[in-house]
């Protein structure tokens, strides 16, 4: 199987994964011009639902240091869907 991790995925976030997409956007901000800001969030914001779409690549960036066995799981039943 290849997969293009420029890709859009879905995943809908679980509360701990809403946790750490938060402290991924806090980071962030500190890293770009306030001009900017407004932008960064709307682009990081999930859904109500907890729906949030990205690359797989920024998917990796933002949750793969938790995406380990045994930890909570960031996404609901633990998918992430391949457009």
């Amino acid at each position: 199987m290849r997969i293009d991790t420029n890709r859009q995925c879905i995943v809908f976030l679980t509360d701990y994964g809403r946790e750490i997409l938060q402290k991924f956007l806090k980071s962030r901000l500190q890293e770009v011009p306030e001009f900017c800001r407004h932008d960064l969030v709307v682009s990081y914001t999930p859904e109500e639902t907890g729906e949030f779409s990205k690359s797989l690549w920024e998917i990796m960036h933002i949750f793969g240091e938790y995406l380990w066995m045994g930890n909570q799981n960031c996404f609901v039943d633990n998918e992430i869907e391949i457009k």
